[in-house]
């Protein structure tokens, strides 16, 4: 069994980035991995491609998987039922990793246990330039505030996501954050602090999509429901109300434990004279 399924879904990717997204993972340091590359629909050249790649893989890695076109979220799901390894790495057909990827990666979850996803830094290229940096370990609150992990940098746990049923669900353009927003109702983030990835800019960024920021807002939403309906304590979180000891308070609440019932139950509790009511679940 690899210790790594990498899984890198591709829909007619530009020819010169595919090959450059492919040449960055099997030239990653840590060998150990197999790299399924899943084909949402493409036309015949991306199979031309790959297989042309197949023909010098001596060690087998490459697993080809050609789907019929459903879109994102369910090529990434066959990629995940099909993955073997103890940890799934994420993969974009237009992004570079970095040589010493997998290696931190491993080293990081061997040495955290109960960090369940590991993400990192990313460098952009291509129309834009910059570093965008992500905190070191995610709580509730913090992914309520925004989706802290660079999607095609994650590595996770396998089992962890298996066990608590966890895939992306088709019919929402930001499935990565919509994922994470549930999952880190069990499960701990962290994020490696240094770059593991060059991000390619391009017109076609999903991240870019105009329309996102609605399919953001309704993620946020989703959390704050599983939460609680207090309309002053939703107001507190989002940053439209600050009571006294508001850091202490929030901190207090959204803490995440690795432990099957995830978050921290509370019914009820009063800061500054409000009662503030918790969902029990």
């Amino acid at each position: 069994m690899p210790k790594i399924s990498v899984v890198m879904p591709v829909y007619n990717s530009n020819e010169a980035w595919l090959k450059e997204a492919i040449d960055s993972i099997l030239n990653q340091s840590y060998q150990d991995f197999e790299f399924i590359i899943a084909d949402d629909g493409s036309d015949s050249y991306v199979e031309d491609i790959i297989k042309t790649y197949q023909k010098d893989d001596t060690e087998g890695k490459i697993k080809y998987l050609k789907l019929p076109h459903r879109g994102l979220s369910s090529t990434l799901n066959s990629g995940f039922d099909f993955a073997k390894g103890e940890y799934i790495a994420r993969m974009d057909a237009d992004d570079i990793s970095l040589t010493d990827r997998f290696k931190l990666q491993v080293e990081f979850l061997e040495n955290n246990p109960t960090c369940s996803v590991v993400g990192g830094f990313i460098e952009t290229f291509g129309s834009m330039k910059e570093v965008w940096k992500y905190p070191k370990q995610l709580k509730y609150l913090d992914l309520i505030k925004g989706c802290f992990m660079a999607h095609p940098t994650i590595m996770l746990r396998r089992d962890d996501f298996n066990k608590y049923n966890l895939r992306y669900k088709t019919n929402i353009l930001c499935e990565d954050y919509e994922l994470w927003s549930r999952a880190i109702r069990f499960l701990n983030f962290c994020n490696i602090q240094q770059v593991l990835l060059k991000y390619r800019i391009h017109g076609d960024n999903l991240s870019l999509n105009p329309e996102m920021e609605k399919s953001d807002l309704i993620v946020r939403d989703n959390m704050l429901n599983f939460l609680t309906d207090d309309v002053e304590l939703r107001q507190v979180i989002m940053g439209k109300f600050h009571p006294p000891k508001k850091k202490t308070f929030l901190e207090k609440i959204f803490s995440v434990k690795n432990v099957s019932n995830g978050i921290e139950k509370h019914k009820e509790l009063c800061i500054a004279g409000l009662n503030f009511k918790i969902k029990k679940y």
